[in-house]
């Protein structure tokens, strides 16, 4: 690879990532009209969104498994492209089965994209022979404030969730049109199990992450509500009113 496909895949990386941030702190703040559309208690809207984690989790051994076989690079494309056109449908579910399938689905988008695209940058990161991953990490963080940030000032200028979630939805799909004929496409695995069972250090890594990632998603799911019921975010000024 040349210098410029070095600089390319890296860039492809980094909007990958955005949009994988991007995608999900859209939704944080879309959590109170789903809430009221749906007219659910606290305890329905947990189980509720425990069907984001549930697809996420589910689909990221699909995707370990499909990387393998095939590249990062169709699973990369498949997922970041889901996760920016499910936006939308997280605002006009009208019952609790239809949210559920949609966060399901966009969970599942999520969980896929966050494998293969650190199964991404570390290709990048060899082939490009000088350490990147924290810096590919922090396009991420970007994008969680940036999606979260464009929401927020969608809705608090009076902009309802659905044509918000539509601009957003344009925002994540041109990066990933960017981003699409820059992936390298990586190798597949060599022979041998796709799947081994973890042990030792592993199982102690995966469980910290395990509970970060409860902490994390408790954080992002409930965060809206919390300023919505505390009066620190008026209901009129976030679209509730």
């Amino acid at each position: 690879m040349t210098i410029s496909d070095h600089r390319a895949a890296q860039l492809a990386t980094r909007l990958a990532f955005f949009v994988a941030g991007f995608g999900i702190a859209c939704w944080a703040p879309l959590v109170p009209f789903a809430k009221q559309r749906l007219g659910v208690d606290d305890a329905t809207l947990g189980l509720l969104l425990l069907s984001l984690g549930v697809g996420s989790v589910a689909s990221m051994l699909a995707a370990g498994l499909l990387s393998a076989r095939y590249g990062s690079k169709p699973v990369v494309i498949v997922s970041g492209l889901a996760l920016s056109v499910l936006l939308p449908p997280l605002v006009i579910a009208t019952t609790p089965v239809t949210l559920a399938l949609a966060l399901f689905a966009f969970g599942a988008a999520l969980g896929s994209l966050d494998v293969a695209v650190n199964i991404q940058a570390i290709e990048v990161e060899r082939l490009s022979a000088r350490p990147l991953m924290s810096g590919f990490h922090a396009q991420f963080s970007i994008g969680g404030f940036a999606g979260s940030g464009v929401m927020t000032a969608l809705l608090a200028f009076e902009i309802a969730p659905l044509p918000g979630t539509l601009a957003c939805c344009a925002i994540a799909l041109a990066a990933m049109i960017i981003a699409i004929p820059r992936l390298i496409a990586g190798k597949p695995a060599e022979s041998g199990p796709l799947l081994v069972l973890p042990h030792g250090a592993v199982l102690l890594l995966a469980a910290l992450a395990a509970i970060m990632f409860l902490v994390e998603g408790a954080m992002l799911d409930w965060s809206a509500l919390l300023l919505t019921a505390s009066g620190r975010l008026p209901a009129a000024q976030a679209g509730l009113g």
